[in-house]
């Protein structure tokens, strides 16, 4: 491995923590391998079904992180175009891919990319090999990626909270794993704050069922019929209501 690669495996370690030494070692078991063919290939099908894993509800800090660090074995092992500028490139393009262009996602990428001014600022330096102009690439492409992350940090935690109210709302809860069987049935929402017996949305129902029967009962009156001791029921016209009735 080259020592221009050291950094890139380092860069992730503090070295103020007490277990600076155990999270360099493990840094290195993991991204440290021969250089081979296969070594090489197995690095970029790792970074390729990672991207390609991103959908709607993925969660974008877990997945972006891990994003960065394939990346960065890819760049341990000498690979080419191994940035986490082109990470970033990779990361809006399979985004937009992958939930559409009139997705939440991709509206929020589209706002960073008319915030973000850096890259354009130092744009006639990107194909320039002098020293002063790579320190300056590389300000501004760190200046790019922080603004690209945080952007969509941010995102992700409005999403996050608003999943939260959801979650409260819908009164999910570990110590009662059971729902209301009569308002999945009729409403398809998996209540567990309360069982089938003390339904609310239940006995609303139901009594505003036994209303609509008795207003249809008084719109619509029925032939009334009266009992007659030792013999059949006869049924009474409603507008006199006499048993004598002659049928004139």
């Amino acid at each position: 491995m080259g020592k221009a690669n050291y950094s890139a495996t380092t860069s992730l370690v503090s070295i103020t923590s007490e277990t600076c030494g155990t999270d360099l070692l493990k840094r290195l078991n993991d991204t440290i391998s021969p250089k081979s063919g296969d070594t090489t290939k197995q690095a970029k099908n790792k970074y390729t079904t990672h991207k390609d894993s991103f959908h709607d509800n993925t969660d974008f800090v877990a997945w972006w992180t891990t994003l960065l660090f394939l990346q960065t074995t890819k760049a341990s092992l000498g690979i080419r175009e191994a940035t986490h500028m082109d990470a970033l490139d990779d990361a809006c393009e399979i985004i937009e891919e992958k939930t559409g262009c009139s997705s939440r996602w991709s509206m929020e990428i589209m706002a960073w990319k008319m915030k973000c001014k850096s890259g354009a600022q130092f744009g006639d330096l990107a194909g320039s090999d002098d020293m002063d102009a790579v320190n300056a690439r590389n300000a501004a492409n760190a200046v790019k990626i922080t603004s690209f992350e945080y952007h969509m940090r941010l995102h992700q935690q409005r999403r996050d909270t608003s999943g939260v109210k959801k979650e409260k709302s819908n009164a999910v809860s570990l110590k009662n794993p059971d729902y209301c069987a009569w308002c999945f049935k009729n409403t398809g929402k998996k209540w567990n704050n309360h069982s089938e017996a003390t339904c609310n949305t239940q006995q609303k129902t139901h009594r505003g069922r036994r209303r609509r029967r008795r207003r249809r009962r008084r719109q619509n009156p029925r032939v009334l019929r009266l009992p007659v001791h030792g013999a059949r029921r006869k049924r009474l016209p409603f507008a006199c209501k006499s048993a004598c009735h002659d049928g004139h």
